[in-house]
């Protein structure tokens, strides 16, 4: 927008006196906008950052309870074989159960292990404790953590969702105004002038869409960080701005939910992030954009990080 702002200045200066849109909309009423969608757009990038942390938050308590499943199991049929309660146990779950599954079992547990703990069963003597003394008590507390875990989670989702919403309108309203600039100076102006003339877009011109750039990913253990590496373009004809890299949460990319996490500086060929990837076994999915000097871009396939 600073373009605008700079060419809006050029425009007046010529002409003498302010330009004012059809809407009413000023220079200043322009700077305005733009500082409302720096706003929105602080607005998304923290309530991302919040989002992604509730993420690991979630990762984190899962990897913690999952296991337990098993080791509940195991527990049962080392001190109650040849019972009954050998023979009913819950299902064993996988790291990538779904929450409404996940929830379900551990609530199986949790009702088989207080049944095992009331009831007068012979040569045994309870309340059943797993390896390293975990009791029904404390596993239950860890299950309600998981679950106010989940809601906190979704409640940042709906936030993010917000915020996205309200950065998109305003950036509705700033290309209606730029656009609205454009016509205003082509009414005002002959079409030779030097102030139509050097008129900024507001979009791109089509059909200069850079090549998409070859990147790749591996999780770094020993440093505990993720690692993308590009192979940068080196057709001269491509006047590549930068590379971007960006992160979407969830199993499948979804450009509408992706965000910018960071870029490739200089002469850079590799970008390190710990984004989505907060305990083992958790994956992450990245893009890395090519961006030409014209605001054009392609993304690159889709780098799925496995820690």
């Amino acid at each position: 927008m600073d373009v605008f702002s700079a060419h809006w200045v050029s425009a007046e200066s010529k002409l003498g006196k302010p330009i004012v849109l059809r809407s009413g909309l000023t220079r200043a009423g322009l700077s305005t906008l733009r500082g409302e969608l720096e706003a929105g757009i602080v607005a998304v990038t923290d309530a991302f950052a919040d989002y992604t942390v509730e993420i690991g938050k979630k990762d984190v308590a899962r990897a913690g309870l999952v296991p337990l499943v098993a080791t509940f199991n195991r527990a049962v049929r080392g001190a109650l074989a040849g019972t009954g309660y050998e023979h009913n146990l819950p299902d064993a779950v996988s790291p990538l159960v779904g929450q409404a599954d996940l929830l379900k079992v551990l609530s199986d547990v949790a009702a088989r292990w207080g049944q095992i703990d009331t009831a007068s069963i012979a040569s045994f003597t309870g309340p059943l404790t797993l390896p390293g003394g975990l009791t029904l008590g404390q596993f239950m507390v860890k299950v309600a953590g998981l679950a106010t875990t989940y809601l906190v989670l979704e409640n940042a989702g709906v936030a993010l969702t917000v915020a996205r919403k309200e950065r998109d309108a305003q950036m509705k309203l700033v290309k209606t105004a730029l656009t609205s600039y454009r016509k205003r100076i082509a009414g005002l102006f002959l079409p030779d002038d030097a102030i139509v003339l050097s008129l900024p877009q507001v979009n791109p011109d089509p059909g200069s869409t850079p090549p998409a750039v070859s990147a790749s990913g591996v999780w770094d253990a020993a440093q505990e960080t993720a690692r993308l590496t590009i192979l940068p373009l080196t057709d001269p004809k491509v006047h590549v701005a930068h590379y971007e890299v960006r992160h979407c949460p969830g199993t499948t990319y979804k450009t509408i939910t992706e965000e910018t996490i960071g870029r490739f500086l200089d002469a850079a060929t590799t970008f390190e992030t710990t984004v989505g990837l907060t305990t083992s076994g958790t994956s992450a999915l990245f893009r890395v954009y090519t961006v030409t000097e014209t605001g054009n871009e392609k993304g690159s396939a889709t780098v799925k990080i496995t820690r």
